[in-house]
């Protein structure tokens, strides 16, 4: 079932509430990767994790959660790199990003940008 091929519309009510649900399911899935990973203090963000990051975001939306989209995309005004550029680029110093590269506090009570 991928509701935007059911309804075409984004703004339609099943829509929104299961894209509201999946995004507390990826706010809490990122939560347990962050404290993991200052806890563990080791890089946290992989290809890898990018991937399940998006198959949380829109699993039941659009095809093709947890990929690499296979077409253009834009957001509100934002286009991003085309598509077939999109798997190629990574963050210059590699794959990996350190939890204290992305200014996020080592407090797990709280993940707040710093």
């Amino acid at each position: 079932m991928i509701l935007y091929e059911l309804f075409e519309d984004e703004q339609h009510p099943v829509y929104r509430k299961l894209s509201a649900d999946n995004l507390a399911r990826q706010y809490d899935f990122l939560q347990s990767i962050v404290i993991a990973a200052i806890a563990a203090d080791r890089p946290m963000i992989s290809k890898a994790l990018i991937a399940a990051l998006n198959y949380h975001a829109i699993s039941c939306l659009h095809v093709n959660a947890g990929e690499y989209r296979p077409c253009p995309v834009t957001v509100g005004k934002h286009r991003p790199p085309e598509h077939y550029r999109a798997s190629r680029r990574s963050h210059k110093s590699g794959s990996m990003f350190d939890v204290g590269q992305l200014g996020i506090q080592r407090d797990t009570r709280c993940l707040i940008r710093k």
